[in-house]
């Protein structure tokens, strides 16, 4: 099909909405590929979580939206089959983990006697970058978390290191010296990669049989921890900037969610953009996407869920209708309406530049990236 003949298809998806709550005026729902990044939980200058109940739903327009859900995902289909477009997690190379998406702490506890540090090495992968700690003993527990600042075990005293942002990592139950309390580790305690995330690892402690060190990194990304044996390693992977991007387009793509229930909103600062997440109820990902309205900065996002074969679909959105962001690139998000399963808003930028839009899991969210 030509490209012509493309255009005319995404316009048909991008143009189907919601069927509205009330009098409300909703977003089109449309969809997107998946990818990584995130700043940490609890957002950026402006955040929402619910506390109260939720608005919108199903309701009285259950027979009307029904139908209209059953249109927009004949059309949502074939026009992503005719575009090439899916979702799923953003993976690298065959055989690859993928880039992490998660920000939140990760903590394991020790599985035996003190273990001991005998090497930190780094490496880069095409979604990541990975520090590996060499041990011998036993697989040891671990605190790792995003900090506002490296510091040194027992004193206190700040410790320089390179990046913008910095994640802590605790070895429990490890040491990195032996009885004669001379260092055990056979290579370079400060390591200064310069990857496209990772920038510098620093030793923080050894202290008390925890040994703790710095990732300086260049922004606030994704990460995940685990542990292999034979020989005894921890893995620290952090995720690289989204290869996706950014355009102007529409985009479309699918998810599994039964529902789209939108439980909070916030907003962060990344380098090159503005980044907004829509926080979601349960472990999938709603059918999900974003345009420009018209020739102006406005861009339209709507989510939808699918139903299931016993349930019709069901989406809400419980926090002010009005969202301030105040970035220099995200100004404000409206939210629109509910019906037929979905939710729209409306988020309001200062200039009609590219964006780009993910879904990520662990927790389910989408996030809509605005460059600068």
């Amino acid at each position: 099909m030509n490209r012509w003949a493309m255009r005319a298809v995404a316009a048909r998806v991008a143009g189907l909405v919601v069927a509205p709550a009330g009098n409300a005026p909703v977003a089109p729902v449309c969809g997107i590929r998946s990818g990584s990044l995130e700043k940490a939980a609890g957002g950026g200058p402006s955040t929402w979580s619910p506390r109260t109940k939720v608005r919108g739903g199903w309701g009285r327009r259950r027979a009307a939206g029904g139908a209209l859900r059953r249109r927009f995902i004949g059309v949502l289909a074939a026009g992503l089959a005719v575009l090439g477009v899916g979702v799923g997690t953003a993976a690298g190379a065959s055989g690859d983990l993928g880039p992490p998406t998660s920000t939140a702490p990760e903590l394991a506890s020790p599985h035996g006697p003190t273990a001991t540090l005998v090497g930190v090495r780094v490496g880069r992968h095409l979604d990541y970058d990975r520090t590996v700690f060499d041990l011998r003993g036993a697989v040891p527990g671990w605190n790792v978390r995003y900090v506002p600042a490296l510091e040194e075990d027992a004193s206190g005293r700040r410790l320089p290191i390179r990046g913008a942002d910095v994640l802590h990592v605790a070895l429990l139950g490890v040491d990195a010296h032996n009885a004669r309390f001379a260092s055990t580790l056979r290579t370079p305690s400060t390591l200064t990669p310069e990857f496209p995330t990772l920038r510098q690892v620093r030793i923080a402690g050894d202290f008390e049989a925890v040994v703790s060190f710095g990732l300086g990194l260049r922004d606030r990304v994704g990460f995940r921890v685990f542990s292999l044996t034979n020989p005894t390693r921890v893995v620290v992977d952090v995720a690289h900037q989204p290869r996706q991007p950014f355009g102007t387009a529409p985009v479309a793509g699918r998810g599994n969610a039964v529902n789209a229930l939108v439980t909070g909103i916030r907003a962060g600062r990344h380098p090159g953009y503005d980044r907004l997440v829509f926080d979601l109820q349960g472990a999938g990902l709603p059918m999900f996407g974003a345009r420009y309205t018209g020739s102006g900065a406005t861009i339209q996002v709507g989510l939808a869920g699918l139903g299931s074969a016993t349930s019709a679909p069901h989406g809400s959105y419980g926090g002010p209708r009005v969202v301030p962001i105040g970035l220099p690139e995200l100004r404000s998000v409206t939210f629109t309406g509910s019906g037929a399963g979905g939710v729209g808003f409306l988020v309001a930028t200062a200039h009609r530049h590219g964006f780009r839009v993910m879904a990520l899991l662990r927790p389910s969210r989408v996030v809509l990236d605005v460059a600068y």
